[in-house]
């Protein structure tokens, strides 16, 4: 139910929403999924009202009214991930009003988010010449150096966000993140247990002092505050962070072992409801966190000893995330198999993919010399790109289109959607889903899987190529066609925004 009324000059709205059963049957998910959706959707929609000369201030207010209006709706488009189109947005409303502090902060988070640092920093240095003692920038402004890994600056960024606002809780768990990466542990814990006083509910604040108490050689210590942590926020994140913090140690395999599988069953749980038709960049998100779950799951088994189950669940990892340190630790466990050639293999795709740890090089080095590993990395990178692309012999007409297709644990599609491109390739839909994949399920328990893949045609051939499932969140969100895979990872060092 909706209700508007306008009363001297204030127009206000009203809408309510009546819930008549608390549980829905099971048939009726994917219904209330799309509804969940139309009701975000909608609460990104801006009204436009138009007053006539009598009820205006002139063009001044006018002027005003539509930065805001623009900023309202660059931030939403921020919110869904949509980093150019905020970005084009959040520079109209600053032409409109170049004094509006918040479409300042927000263009330089759109512009972190696109790694497009510079202009970040440009954003957030404009801010603060009108504002000094933001609340946001320096904080937003380390994000950026962190990101760049100019942990100096970062460091100095944080430090002056906290001599602005000493109670600034995000700033204080930047800072103690950063010392936790540079092993300045003793400084970290004073830090992040400033942060947990003032943000007593985050779950990344004890996380990261289960860390440092890892580090400190203290793990009674750091499974509090992991337990802390779960209390806060009980989720597949949480979870799994957790698991691999004590995978690596090799602390406490049985309790990380639970902490992987519980993270592992709620995203199956979660991809099981999946349809295409609704899916939301978040459904993407969590294939991709899937992907390091079950690299989570093959790291506990390398230190517990059995590497045919390390292996299987890595390679699986691999193929959805296709991230540098799943890579890094299939080469390690081939290495430990005595497979040198296959170790040095996983090693060059680890330094040809995003989110490379340190010591993959020397690794490679080790395996075949200095001289050889630029070479190495080049043809690593060509091979998964071609790993990830099939030939398509059926007839089609049209140049380029992005598709998602899900699958089943046995590897085969079960449903096809065009996103985007070529109209003409929408008919591509039942071509792609008699195709055969390169997908790996670890186990038949494992819930259906979502990729992304675009599918290209020139003359009378056409190649479809999967994307990694980071690519297809952007593709989903849709983030500019040129945007790079975000360099995740298992821990959750990522410096917070603002």
């Amino acid at each position: 139910h909706a209700q508007y009324s306008f009363d001297q000059g204030v127009m206000k709205a009203e809408r309510r929403v009546v819930f008549k059963q608390s549980e829905i049957p099971a048939a009726q998910w994917d219904d209330l999924r799309k509804f969940c959706k139309a009701i975000q959707e909608d609460e990104q929609h801006s009204a436009v009202i138009v007053f006539n000369a009598a009820t205006t201030s002139g063009p001044a207010a006018t002027k005003s009214s539509d930065a805001s209006s623009l900023l309202k709706s660059g931030r939403a488009a921020l919110q869904s991930r949509d980093y150019a189109g905020a970005v084009g947005l959040l520079k109209k409303a600053l032409e409109l009003d170049p004094a509006l502090k918040d479409a300042w902060n927000s263009l330089g988070l759109a512009y972190t988010d696109l790694h497009q640092y510079e202009d970040a920093i440009s954003a957030l240095h404009k801010l603060i010449e009108i504002d000094p003692e933001s609340r946001y920038a320096y904080n937003n402004l380390g994000r950026v150096f962190y990101m760049q890994n100019k942990l100096d600056e970062a460091r100095q960024a944080y430090e002056k966000q906290i001599e602005i606002n000493p109670r600034d809780g995000t700033a204080h768990k930047n800072l103690g993140g950063l010392l936790l990466r540079e092993k300045e542990y003793e400084y970290s814990l004073r830090e992040l247990q400033q942060a947990a006083s003032l943000l007593p509910k985050d779950a990344v604040v004890q996380e990261r002092i289960g860390n440092v108490y890892l580090a400190s050689g203290a793990p009674e210590k750091a499974l509090d505050a992991f337990s802390l942590a779960i209390q806060n926020a009980p989720t597949p994140p949480t979870f799994n962070t957790i698991a691999y913090a004590l995978a690596e140690k090799g602390v406490s395999l049985d309790k990380a072992r639970a902490f992987a599988d519980s993270a592992i069953s709620a995203l199956n749980g979660m991809l099981l409801g999946v349809k295409l038709d609704s899916a939301q960049v978040q459904d993407i998100a969590s294939v991709t966190l899937l992907g390091h779950s079950w690299d989570t799951l093959a790291w506990i088994y390398f230190r517990q000893g059995d590497l045919a189950m390390a292996e299987k669940y890595a390679l699986a990892g691999w193929e959805l995330a296709e991230n540098g340190e799943i890579a890094d630790h299939l080469g390690q466990i081939y290495e430990k198999q005595g497979k040198r050639s296959e170790a040095a293999s996983w090693f060059a795709r680890a330094l040809a993919a995003p989110g490379t740890p340190d010591g993959t090089r020397q690794r490679l080095i080790a395996l075949i010399g200095n001289t050889e590993v630029e070479s190495a990395v080049e043809r690593a990178r060509a091979d998964v790109a071609k790993s990830r692309t099939i030939a398509i012999s059926a007839p089609l007409h049209g140049t380029r289109a992005d598709f998602l297709i899900s699958f089943r644990p046995d590897g085969a599609p079960d449903q096809v959607k065009f996103i985007s491109g070529d109209p003409q390739l929408k008919a591509a839909e039942s071509v792609l889903a008699v195709q055969k994949y390169r997908v790996g399920f670890p186990n038949a328990q494992a819930a259906r899987i979502i990729r992304a893949g675009t599918l290209t045609c020139a003359a009378d051939t056409c190649s479809f190529l999967l994307i990694p499932s980071a690519l297809a969140e952007n593709l989903l969100a849709h983030d500019n066609a040129n945007a790079s895979a975000t360099a995740t990872s298992q821990s959750n060092a990522a410096p917070a925004k603002q």
